[in-house]
């Protein structure tokens, strides 16, 4: 039997738990670091991909959750938590045109197609990093299409240029493109070309060798002078038998 009443006084405390959210590049994730919460309580981040990026899935605890616009929703929380955000850049590929060979005074145009929304261009071209003037080139839809003009391309050096286009969500695409020369003919290899060697017999035969009809008339005067210079010497011999 109770004698008399007695209060009886109860106090508790919430257990704090703590929600983690990974450091993430390319990402803004708004609460983040440490974020302690109470048993039970629900709690809201917000989380936006910056410019150049786009978000790919956000896990918490290693499981995939779903946004409701850009915000995680979290409710009845009872168990420390960890927020991973996963994010990629925005690359754009040029998918016809790159890495092409523009020949001066063959071509009429560097044309470019990339693999990005028409909508999202700005006029946003460099050449070695170079904004070029708009005046330069033209751009058109499907997807995005770049021309740069023939008097613009002309004027850039012999050799290897780069292309980069930008787009307004940060994204962009780049590219290499040669400029070449054309090798000129050579017009005067007909005189040019060494002349022919006169052919060896040819040679000889113009040489001071004599032609055969010469060498008649020598032996006939070698025979000639012969007999003469041997007349003679008899004609000595006769007259010194004589004397």
């Amino acid at each position: 039997m109770i004698d008399k009443v007695k209060t009886v006084e109860v106090s508790y405390k919430k257990i704090p738990f703590t929600i983690t959210v990974e450091e993430v590049t390319g990402a803004t994730v708004d609460p983040d670091g440490l974020v302690t919460v109470s048993y039970g309580d629900n709690k809201d981040f917000t989380i936006t991909a910056n410019t150049g990026y786009k978000l790919v899935k956000v896990l918490v605890n290693d499981v995939e959750k779903a946004l409701d616009g850009n915000t995680l929703k979290l409710k009845n929380i009872t168990s420390n938590m960890k927020i991973k955000v996963v994010v990629e850049k925005i690359e754009y590929k040029v998918i016809e045109g790159a890495e092409q060979t523009y020949t001066i005074t063959e071509d009429t145009e560097a044309r470019f197609k990339i693999d990005a929304d028409y909508s999202l261009f700005n006029n946003k071209v460099y050449v070695d990093n170079v904004l070029v003037d708009s005046s330069n080139y033209t751009s058109k839809s499907g997807s995005t299409i770049i021309v740069l003009n023939k008097d613009y391309v002309d004027t850039l050096a012999v050799g290897e240029h780069t292309l980069k286009v930008a787009f307004t969500d940060g994204g962009e695409a780049e590219t290499t493109f040669t400029i070449a020369r054309k090798a000129e003919n050579n017009n005067n290899n007909e005189n040019n070309t060494p002349s022919k060697p006169e052919d060896k017999e040819e040679m000889k035969d113009n040489g001071s060798n004599p032609k055969t009809g010469d060498n008649i008339m020598l032996y006939v005067a070698i025979a000639s002078m012969s007999i003469i210079g041997l007349g003679a010497t008899t004609i000595v011999a006769k007259k010194k038998k004589m004397n």
